[in-house]
């Protein structure tokens, strides 16, 4: 066996083991979103990420805490602007859906307050109209859950919405 070969066996077992390192941080949406705000911990976008993993995991104090962190990191001014606008107002968004959730009806007003700001702030994102739409029909304001499914529909046509404000349409 020449160097040459001995040089690529070295460097393909290399590859191999650098390989199978990586795919254990894919093995899970939380282990990736884990290592991304590892490595860049002020980006806000893995933040929020992390966050939203953790909430679909049934983690809710943690998705909270990486919501907020990532509502502060959006303010860092070296991101574009509209990445800035983005996130936070997916990030509010989600911290509302996460008190929506909670059921207490002093969530409910604390998500709808919070849903209000962000529409404000950002009319263009058309989840948080959606959310509204969930809380008008959870209180029985089907014209006006209706009105706001339609918003986020002409935003993202593939919002949809079930419930007795929806299903006789």
């Amino acid at each position: 066996m020449t160097w040459r070969h001995a040089f690529v066996i070295v460097l393909l077992s290399g590859c191999a083991v650098l390989t199978h390192q990586r795919t254990t941080v894919w093995r899970s949406e939380r282990s990736l979103w884990e290592d991304a705000v590892l490595k860049a911990p002020t980006k806000p976008r893995p933040v929020m990420n992390l966050g939203r993993a953790h909430d679909l995991a049934g983690d809710r104090e943690l998705a909270r805490m990486y919501y907020k962190d990532a509502v502060f990191a959006s303010f860092d001014t070296r991101r574009p602007l509209y990445v800035r606008r983005y996130v936070r107002a997916a990030a509010e968004t989600n911290l509302a859906h996460l008190l929506m959730s909670s059921g207490g009806e002093g969530d409910l007003m604390a998500a709808t307050a919070m849903l209000e700001q962000v529409i404000a702030a950002y009319p263009a994102f058309p989840f948080s109209h959606y959310n509204m739409a969930a809380i008008l029909q959870a209180a029985g304001q089907c014209v006006a859950a209706r009105n706001e499914i339609a918003v986020a529909r002409r935003m993202d046509a593939s919002l949809t919405m079930r419930g007795r404000c929806f299903d006789h349409d």
